[in-house]
């Protein structure tokens, strides 16, 4: 769910789909219709409710969790769950079918352009007049930038599940960075890096000097080729994020000032050695292979959740061996960053009520009950002093029970509270390796961080959507053929115009006329 520039094209729903929605009416339910009782819940037992859910290894029915959810709510809930093997095809049918459940979650790459077609095709119930009458938890803690998210043609068609906060402040979290051998930093007596020239020289000395004693397979630096990123560095080129204003309009990175600066240092390293020979072609497990095995300096760690298998691996193969997070690099003109996603551009979880539903108004009450904040506490992370601890306002899992009970908590959660981003970290300290890595990235390094703020809450544009896979691998073509110099950057300005031909000027046109309106 990396951004909104990455997002795939929407799925297109069957002709079986359309005609039996066209046949559920099309009237959207006011907040006592749809099957909800008119009388107070004292006055009218609560109905069992009916839930859709992504696929999960295990029974949601007899997860401790959902017990909780059940006697603290007062709501009883069948959990179904789609298939592993391709959900989407079983999901269509079952929206097709009519077949009524209460509420749906949908999660995954393609979840956003499934949620939009299905609320285009009037399949998805309205749900703005439902929160304002029934959901004041779910108002109060979800922040309205992550419901811009959930609006189909202005309307409010899902509730985001996991943008969480920290201090209680809506944040959304850094998860790559570059991570470097600081064993050879100490036995060349280096310090780590803070702007360009110093990470060149660093993996010079790395190569001249070869601190891990690997001869002919000492790597400097190992990547995974993606030209829209360049693993952070492209913030020391002024260009973080994948869509930038300059100049009053919205421009995405391959077409930014200095874009073509940022390919030639990434070929200039190449050529010199310092970049892994392999990095055409590597795969996520070459690099992994390649940094616990001992040979190379600087890596990207995909995620903060490596941390910890990764350090075991390497300190096995290699005993003494130490890695840590480099900062953000600083460039010549004093800029640094690394993009940070708003809230709202990372919703992949996210729930929905169907048409169907015959009791849409109960759905809303049960999943703002499952966010008073004592139920959502229970359920997430359990008792304290029993599955968890508190020490300095900071949470710690009381082991094995934290897991047995709660490990599975998150599965089931459809809308976060403010204090859910402390709770979580109480899962971080399962191994203290990921929780520093998390801790290094988001705290420590929170001054390099640029929120996408321009674009957080772009709509599914279809333009975009549709051309967005084949420009981004033309660019990482190109930057391929440039660092293996198959191709000159004198050629750029001539890829610049095949890129725009092939649908870039369009993409353009699309997020520019967007932005438009979203400036007025």
């Amino acid at each position: 769910m990396k951004t909104y520039w990455k997002k795939t094209a929407a799925l297109i729903l069957s002709a079986s789909f359309v005609a039996a929605m066209a046949g559920c009416g099309g009237s959207e339910p006011s907040a006592d219709s749809g099957g909800s009782p008119a009388a107070t819940d004292s006055e009218k037992a609560k109905p069992a409710l009916t839930v859709l859910h992504p696929y999960f290894s295990k029974d949601l029915n007899t997860l401790p969790s959902a017990k909780v959810i059940e006697e603290k709510t007062g709501y009883k809930v069948t959990y179904d769950m789609l298939p592993n093997d391709k959900p989407e095809d079983k999901l269509n049918l079952i929206m097709g079918s009519g077949q009524e459940y209460d509420y749906i979650k949908l999660t995954g790459s393609n979840a956003k352009n499934l949620f939009t077609n299905y609320a285009k095709q009037g399949a998805l119930v309205d749900l703005g007049p439902l929160i304002d009458q029934y959901g004041p938890n779910i108002k109060n803690n979800i922040d309205p930038s992550a419901f811009e998210a959930m609006k189909v043609d202005g309307k409010i068609y899902g509730i985001p599940s996991l943008p969480i906060s920290i201090n209680e402040k809506q944040w959304s979290y850094v998860s790559t960075g570059l991570v470097v051998r600081q064993d050879w930093l100490d036995k060349l007596g280096l310090a780590k890096p803070q702007t360009l020239d110093e990470f060149t020289a660093m993996l010079q000395a790395f190569k001249d000097k070869d601190p891990g004693g690997n001869g002919a397979k000492n790597i400097p630096l190992t990547l995974v080729p993606n030209a829209t990123g360049f693993a952070g560095l492209a913030g020391a080129f002024g260009y973080p994020l994948d869509w930038s204003e300059v100049d009053g309009q919205l421009v995405p990175q391959v077409l930014t000032p200095r874009y073509k600066e940022i390919i030639a240092y990434m070929a200039d390293l190449y050529q010199k050695g310092l970049l892994d020979v392999d990095y055409p072609t590597n795969k996520l497990n070459n690099l992994i292979e390649k940094l616990t095995g001992g040979r190379t300096g600087v890596a990207e760690l995909p995620s903060w959740s490596y941390a910890g298998s990764t350090i075991d691996t390497l300190e096995k193969n290699v005993p003494g061996a130490k890695l840590e997070y480099l900062p953000y690099l600083t460039g010549k003109d004093g800029k640094a960053g690394v993009q940070v996603n708003h809230t709202a551009s990372i919703v992949s979880d996210f729930t929905v009520i169907p048409k169907t539903s015959k009791h849409a108004a109960d759905a809303i009450k049960f999943l703002n009950a499952k966010m008073e904040e004592e139920t959502f506490r229970l359920y997430t992370i359990g008792e304290e002093n029993k599955h968890y601890t508190v020490k300095d306002g900071k949470y710690y899992p009381i082991l094995p029970i934290f897991f047995d009970d709660r490990g599975d908590s998150s599965v089931l959660v459809t809308g976060v509270t403010k204090k859910y981003g402390d709770y979580w970290q109480a899962r971080l300290h399962k191994d203290e390796r990921t929780y520093n890595a998390f801790q290094t990235l988001n705290t420590e390094y929170a001054k390099f961080q640029v929120p996408n703020d321009q674009t957080f809450d772009a709509p599914l544009l279809d333009v975009v959507a549709k051309n967005t896979p084949v420009l981004n691998q033309m660019v990482t073509d190109y930057a391929i053929k440039v660092i293996l110099k198959s191709a000159s950057l004198d050629t750029f300005d001539d890829f610049i115009k095949d890129w725009k031909a092939k649908g870039g000027d369009a993409v353009v046109k699309q997020m520019n006329e967007w932005y438009a309106g979203k400036k007025k």
